[in-house]
């Protein structure tokens, strides 16, 4: 059986939500013929599952495509993945190269790197006629339906100016000290700590300390003292307004692993979400896989 082709949607993680409407897309355009492929996918159908390694994935989806389509607004113009992405496409020739521009001309976009590949404005028309290049590019002897197309066109239009026009906002800003909080699924403190945030745009990084834990010690649960150091490795406000962070918990002999969703309160000083810890996990001090956590912001005075 011929594996269906697949339309490589490159895109910066905060347009996820945008390149989830355009997946959508492609594949009611195609009844389904067409496989879109977009990493910010993160349950496995569309994008990356967990456990794959990310650069060879990448890199066997971007020799697989038979075409791609890069989606360029503010946030991913310049974005360095995504030229990499399209460089690596159009160098090997696998496959011919799109643009959208949404939220930004496409006088923008061509007087950068993009200039050179194809590219469209984000009103019905314009979509319609790449949706219709992209289906013949992939499917070659197919008939696709203008109409059914037309449409579906103008509602994603209408959909990724709704998106751009709520995600494109200034950004809360987080910086400063905070505390934090963690809680067991049974809703027992587990431990807590304090962290600073340092933010540009979107962007973050946390460096923090765990201060206490709790540890039985017989019939009891007393409180103990600690300075583990933690510290993200990435961290991102995306573009649904939730806080998505990979970080390192250094402990007295191992590192571990671990990944948290955050939710920032109305008022901006509370992140509320959850954490999951990544295997090999072995350090009883952390007494819980997965559970809550709650940062406030701190008074002025130092997190350390």
């Amino acid at each position: 059986m011929t594996s269906k082709p697949l339309v490589f949607i490159s895109h910066d993680s905060r347009d996820q939500l945008l390149a989830e409407a355009l997946a959508e897309l492609l594949k009611a355009a195609s009844c389904g013929m067409i496989r879109p492929f977009r990493s910010s996918d993160r349950s496995g159908s569309e994008g990356i599952g967990y456990g794959g390694d990310w650069y060879d994935s990448l890199a066997e989806k971007l020799n697989e495509a038979s075409a791609l389509v890069c989606l360029l607004t503010k946030r991913s113009m310049n974005r360095p993945w995504i030229l990499y992405e399209a460089g690596w496409v159009k160098g090997h020739g696998i496959a011919r190269v799109y643009g959208i521009a949404l939220g930004v001309t496409t006088e923008e976009v061509s007087n950068g790197p993009f200039g050179q590949f194809q590219n469209c404005d984000d009103d019905p028309e314009s979509l319609a006629n790449l949706v219709v290049q992209v289906t013949l590019q992939c499917l070659p002897y197919s008939e696709p339906d203008h109409e059914t197309i037309a449409d579906l066109t103008a509602k994603f239009s209408a959909k990724a100016r709704e998106i751009v026009a709520t995600t494109d906002g200034e950004f809360p800003d987080l910086s400063g000290s905070w505390t934090y909080e963690v809680l067991t699924p049974e809703g027992d403190r587990s431990h807590s700590g304090t962290c600073k945030i340092i933010q540009k745009g979107s962007s973050l990084k946390l460096d923090g300390y765990r201060k206490k834990y709790r540890k039985r010690l017989g019939d009891s649960i007393a409180e103990v003292a600690t300075h583990n150091h933690w510290y993200s490795t990435w961290c991102q406000i995306c573009c649904d307004g939730k806080i998505r962070v990979d970080y390192i918990i250094a402990l007295e002999d191992a590192k571990v692993s671990a990944v948290c969703v955050l939710d920032i309160s109305e008022d901006g000083r509370q992140l509320i979400g959850d954490y999951f810890l990544l295997p090999p996990f072995s350090d009883t001090t952390l007494n819980a896989k997965h559970g809550s956590i709650t940062f406030s912001q701190a008074s002025s005075q130092s997190s350390q």
